[in-house]
């Protein structure tokens, strides 16, 4: 049986340094170090930080390193629970920003999108990995919490068939957000 990977979640979300240590390895991350090469002046690794789903917010962080054997293991975590799927529940510093669809690197959902803006004929696995984007995208801790934007969160669980996409997306723009 293949080893499972163990993320662990943090509720404070520490500077880097002694305090701040990885969700996977549980060293330090960002100690400074002198003789260390790091692609940054700072003299220290930047963690890679990620937020759960669930309230309250939780926060996992890892080494450069230990980030990519996840990345290698096509896994992300929600509310502990380490499942697979296509779009990671990784978001940007220093906000807690999604990743736009278009520096996705399989190319695989910028197809979808042009598909679903009909520069392509779209195929029901394209609006799937849609689906997980919007999902993705609309539970973005960056965005401030209220009864609309939970509303959309709970919504896009629902969305199944490119109609449903459609409504969503057209609730989403009135809300004042574009993820395709």
């Amino acid at each position: 049986m293949p080893e499972t990977l163990q993320i662990t979640w943090f509720d404070e979300s520490p500077d880097a340094g002694p305090g701040l240590l990885c969700s996977l390895c549980g060293l330090p991350i960002g100690e400074h170090n002198e003789e260390a090469e790091f692609d940054n002046d700072l003299g220290y690794e930047i963690p890679i930080r990620m937020w759960s789903q669930t309230e309250p917010v939780r926060e996992a962080r890892f080494h450069d390193a230990c980030f990519r054997k996840c990345l290698a293991e096509g896994i992300f975590a929600i509310s502990e629970t380490i499942v697979r799927n296509r779009i990671p529940r990784i978001y940007l510093p220093p906000t807690g920003g999604p990743a736009n669809w278009a520096d996705e690197s399989s190319g695989e959902l910028p197809a979808a999108v042009r598909a679903w803006w009909g520069r392509e004929p779209l195929q029901p696995e394209q609006l799937g990995l849609l689906i997980e984007y919007c999902d993705y995208y609309i539970h973005a801790p960056c965005f401030a919490e209220d009864k609309m934007l939970e509303a959309l969160r709970v919504s896009i669980g629902e969305v199944t068939t490119s109609a449903g996409l459609k409504a969503w997306l057209d609730q989403v723009f009135i809300y004042g957000l574009d993820p395709l």
